[in-house]
């Protein structure tokens, strides 16, 4: 939660930056200041609880061994002899995670309990902390010592070696000593019981599996031979057969391929011959093999020759002359001639065809018969090759088991071989480890003022008051019109006392408290009231209010006060101004001025008595008022009716301003209907005192009804108390003492009456400057 220390910054700087940060600091030294005997407290209590309980402690003495862990022991048998008890490979996560398993080893309910059995510790007095004297003793269990014993163990490995170092924590030194020695031989003894009893264990487990796998062997054997017996595999191996079959399947396959592109060429000119047939001919075939005969080819030259002469003479004569005839008889004779060669070579050709179609099929025959055999070799080879397999596998167990076996027997005589042993054994411990009264103090007091510090930061988040001008326009969202300090005998004396040297001018304590400004009008307080009568004025330069309602949230919050200071500073400026009791629930205006409440607002708005006879004069010049009158039993019901309004339009007829004083928001619902009535509303807000939540609520019952709100005055602040800081409210502060110490020289310049400031255009003082935010 911020402090006043952030308007602060805000009103020095207001571009941020250095300054910014500089007061925040401020801010929370403020806090600090404020709560310093919340974290002061905090503190001593944290220091002394810490300080009781550590010097309560027993002392308690820690003995240490030193052992050393080798990833490995000595391999007397060479590299290639591997122990059965695993332990690091070589590697660096490896050998952590060995060395890791080692350290839990250490501190295992195993080791601890081989202590416990060896040393009786579950009757031991010192062991279990029993006074020697002690009447009534009863030993635990020899599980429950061992527990404890774990309890009081230590682990600390040494960064970058082999080595750990095991402690024992107890109160008694020479048992601590005892029973870190104790621990480590156990640990030692332990690891080489381990290492032995697998040892034995694996030596007996691989001559059982010896045994068995000697037998499997045998068996896979004579399931092979049997397989070659029965498939006749004796004379001829399986790979010569398939090699035989592989060759012939070959070959046949060249052939089918050869006899199947013959055979589909033969098709072909079969086609082509009956094609030319269909469209030329037989004699007109002109194929390879006919074009190839002498005999068809002599033929169809003497065609030729006879066709040429047939010509020539049927130019002379006629068709039935005997040389035609005869001529057409050769040519026919030549023809037929022709004919009987061509038919001749398309019957080879067909035997050709038919032969080759023949020989394909006895080809595929053989291909279809030889690819059954393969089959069945292949099944046989697979079958025969499974129990080779088997046979080999059983060999290779049977080898390595054998061979482990050898190798076990032999390190089982050499278990005796430890890779752990006792560097350093455990000495009496002579300074005690526990407590450590030091570290414990130092350490409480570091928790103690960091605890406090949040304890005070804790206790000013959960402070909801309004306190600073921030929490006035930004949580209420309402204009600061300026502060009221704190007024009273007490806080004058001790201003007098601070400002000594300054020559602050004496305060006067009146009749009342409540006319304080009026008594004392050089003072901090009346210079505060008359900035704020400057800013509201000067909130409507063009139309300032004259009517002003004064209210709070909630009561006890100084609204009465601030009402009567309000209006005795405007008096003080020249204005006829009138106050009005218009609390008619607790009035209490009447009693500041000595006056008597007879007769007031109530018997006005009830029209027994004119308003002109009701109002009455004060000690102040200038200022009138109108007390409440008789309380009467419904005053909200009074303030609705419109003879109130009436009253309330000759009063504004009459003054320049007028002031009235309402109960308080959350209280009634007075000072709602009253804000309807007036130009602006005033709320006063008790420092460090008004609940937010409560003024949040009072702003909107305003609101909601239209209200005008001017703003708030944060009234009651105590400018003594450094929460607030020295340089926000600094003018605020100095500015009394500054103007008395002002008269005081004029009066040593002039001789005479006191001479006053100069006046403003309302005949008063030239006010302060605005307060921030205004």
């Amino acid at each position: 939660m911020r402090t006043m220390q952030d308007q602060i910054a805000e009103t020095v700087t207001p571009a941020g930056g250095e300054a910014q940060k500089a007061f925040d600091i401020l801010a929370y030294l403020q806090v600090l200041r404020k709560r310093k005997w919340h974290a002061l407290f905090f503190l001593a209590a944290v220091v002394g609880l810490v300080t009781f309980y550590t010097l309560r402690q027993p002392k308690v003495y820690r003995a240490t061994a030193t052992i050393q862990i080798d990833p490995q022991a000595p391999r007397v048998l060479g590299e290639k002899v591997e122990a059965v008890t695993e332990m690091g490979t070589g590697s660096y996560w490896s050998n952590q995670e060995y060395y890791e398993t080692q350290y839990h080893i250490i501190r295992s309910f195993e080791v601890a309990s081989r202590v416990v059995a060896l040393h009786s510790l579950g009757s031991n007095r010192t062991f279990l902390g029993v006074p020697e004297d002690a009447e009534v003793f009863e030993p635990v269990t020899d599980a429950v010592a061992t527990e404890m014993l774990r309890g009081m163990i230590v682990v600390d490995p040494v960064k970058d070696s082999r080595l750990v170092q095991v402690s024992v924590d107890h109160t008694d030194q020479a048992l601590a000593q005892l029973l870190a020695n104790a621990v480590a031989d156990a640990y030692v003894e332990y690891n080489r019981d381990v290492a032995l009893e697998s040892t034995v264990n694996a030596r007996d487990w691989l001559i059982k599996q010896a045994e068995a796998w000697a037998k499997t062997l045998r068996e896979a054997e004579q399931r092979a031979v049997d397989f070659r017996k029965i498939n006749n595999l004796l004379s001829v191996n399986l790979e010569d057969q398939r090699n035989q079959v592989a060759n012939e399947m070959d070959w046949v396959a060249q052939r089918l391929s050869e006899t199947r592109s013959h055979r589909q060429q033969l098709e072909a000119k079969k086609a082509e011959i009956e094609e030319q047939i269909r469209k030329r001919g037989i004699t007109s075939v002109s194929i390879a093999e006919v074009l190839a005969s002498p005999v068809i080819q002599t033929m169809k030259a003497r065609l030729f020759e006879k066709n040429l002469e047939r010509d020539a003479l049927a130019q002379i004569a006629a068709e039935n002359w005997p040389e035609m005839r005869q001529r057409d008889t050769e040519l026919e004779t030549i023809r037929n001639g022709i004919r009987q060669e061509v038919q001749t070579i398309l019957r080879a050709i067909d035997a050709d065809y038919t032969e080759t179609v023949a020989y394909e099929q006895q080809l595929q025959a053989r291909a279809d018969q030889l690819q059954e055999q393969a089959i069945a070799l292949a099944s046989k080879e697979l079958q025969y090759t499974q129990l080779v397999r088997e046979k080999e596998n059983a060999e290779r167990i049977y080898q390595l088991i054998n061979n482990r076996s050898e190798e076990t027997t032999l390190t089982t005589e050499l278990s005796q071989i430890n890779n752990v042993r006792v560097l350093d054994p455990a000495l009496r411990p002579e300074v005690p480890i526990r407590p450590r009264v030091k570290l414990n103090l130092a350490l409480a007091i570091v928790i103690g003022l960091l605890g406090g510090i949040g304890l005070a930061f804790l206790l000013e988040a959960l402070d909801t008051s309004v306190k600073t001008q921030e929490d006035v326009e930004k949580g209420l969202g309402l204009a600061f019109l300026g502060i009221i300090p704190t007024f009273s005998a007490e806080t004058s004396a001790r201003r007098r006392r601070r400002h000594r040297r300054r020559r602050a001018p004496e305060l006067r304590l009146g009749s009342h408290p409540d006319l304080f400004c009026h008594d004392n009008p050089k003072s901090a307080a009346a210079e505060c009231c008359r900035s704020i009568r400057t800013n509201i004025l000067f909130m409507s330069p063009d139309r300032p209010p004259r009517k002003l309602l004064v209210t709070s949230a909630s009561p006890q919050e100084g609204k009465t006060t601030v009402a009567i200071s309000l209006a005795i500073t405007m008096a003080q400026s020249g204005s006829r101004v009138l106050i009005v009791d218009s609390d008619m629930r607790r009035p209490r205006i009447h009693s500041a001025f000595g006056l008597e409440n007879e007769d007031g607002l109530s018997t006005a708005i009830l029209g027994t008595r004119k308003v002109e006879d009701l109002i009455r004069p004060t000690q102040v010049p200038g200022l009138d008022i109108l007390t409440c009158g008789p309380i009467p039993p419904n005053p909200a019901e009074l303030i609705h009716t419109e003879r109130f309004k009436e009253v309330v339009a000759q009063l504004e007829r009459l003054y320049d301003r007028v002031v009235f004083d309402s109960p308080p928001v959350i209280a009634v619902t007075d000072p709602v209907i009253l804000s309807r009535h007036v130009d602006g509303v005033v709320i006063v807000i008790k420092s460090m005192m008004t609940n937010r939540r409560a003024a949040k609520f009072a702003v909107k019952q305003m609101r909601d009804v239209g209200g005008n709100l001017l703003g708030a005055v944060l009234n009651d602040l105590d400018l003594e108390n450094r929460e607030y800081g020295y340089y926000h409210y600094y003018y605020y502060r100095k500015y009394g003492y500054y103007y008395g110490t002002r008269d005081d020289e004029a009066r040593k310049s002039k001789a005479g009456s006191p001479d006053e400031a100069p006046a403003d255009a309302n005949g008063d003082r030239a006010p302060p400057p605005a307060a921030p935010g205004s």
